[in-house]
């Protein structure tokens, strides 16, 4: 049976149509996608690529003898989110004439969203806050990094959402001042 690995973008905006990228196993010409909600539409867009063949670093010692990785396709897909649908995570699933998959999760918010740049070489601007930004780890030597600017002062909220849409990462959040202080 197929199974599913991650979207990309993990969701998007009420009242937004996201171009979204699903990693899949398995996955054949004939994948079907279904969403638990009638209101919401996820159709693709176009064929499986390539597999993909994660470059190094690899694990070592203790943590390489787990089993391997396995590797992905990337499928394209547009995941169109109706205007009053209310922010929460969703869930999505994939079948084919092998069987279905296991339900995949994604979020829905209300306000903006940001999707990580890869490949830069310095902090990520983060436009004026309330904001979402859907990042995205490739290598397990990866450090996302983004910069904001509060518009008060006083206590701020701010949320990984990782597990709650089934993601294997564990992630650490920090806060830094300016002047590289942690917070």
């Amino acid at each position: 049976a197929p199974s599913i690995g991650y979207m990309f973008p993990p969701g998007g905006q009420a009242g937004s149509t996201v171009e979204v990228v699903l990693g899949g196993y398995d996955w054949t010409p004939d994948m079907e996608l279904f969403v638990r909600d009638a209101h919401i539409e996820l159709e693709l867009t176009g064929e499986p690529g390539p597999v993909i063949v994660p470059e190094p670093p690899y694990w070592f010692g203790k943590k390489a003898r787990r089993g391997p990785f396995m590797l992905p396709r990337e499928t394209p897909a547009k995941l169109k989110l109706p205007t009053n649908l209310k922010p929460g995570i969703y869930r999505w699933q994939a079948a084919n004439a092998n069987g279905a998959t296991a339900s995949g999760k994604f979020a829905v918010s209300n306000g903006r969203e940001v999707i990580e740049k890869q490949d830069r070489r310095a902090p990520q601007q983060l436009p004026s806050l309330p904001v979402t930004v859907s990042g995205q780890i490739l290598k397990i030597e990866e450090v996302d990094e983004f910069r904001f600017t509060a518009p008060t002062t006083g206590p701020m909220t701010c949320e990984i959402i990782a597990a709650a849409i089934g993601s294997p990462l564990t992630a650490v959040l920090e806060i830094r001042d300016s002047s590289g202080r942690l917070i």
